[in-house]
């Protein structure tokens, strides 16, 4: 798969166009991205460990982004799961993430 100088991957097409747009669209994310990624890791500083659903809401941020912003944190040992907490309407258990 081809990848942008910055590491964002785009669609391959045999339309030049098509290809120009998922780039485009790659980069325009990127941008989106680096903000959320910077407010999650601001809202762990200031609010300690929270569950996705708790730093979704709080963010005003799909909870998928969340996700997808907290993943390479957690892979590159910045930010941990500190504990698992549970739901008290669902019953389900969340895990809570925090700074390492």
């Amino acid at each position: 798969m081809p990848w942008t100088t910055r590491d964002l991957p785009y669609a391959e097409s045999p339309s030049p166009m098509a290809g120009q747009c998922s780039y485009a669209g790659a980069v325009d994310a990127e941008a989106r991205a680096s903000t959320q990624t910077l407010r999650l890791l601001e809202l762990y500083a200031k609010r300690g460990p929270t569950t996705d659903a708790e730093a979704a809401k709080l963010l005003d941020i799909e909870r998928s982004s969340i996700n997808a912003r907290r993943r390479p944190l957690c892979a590159r040992g910045i930010v941990i799961a500190v504990d698992r907490v549970t739901n008290q309407e669902t019953g389900i258990i969340n895990t809570r993430w925090g700074l390492a």
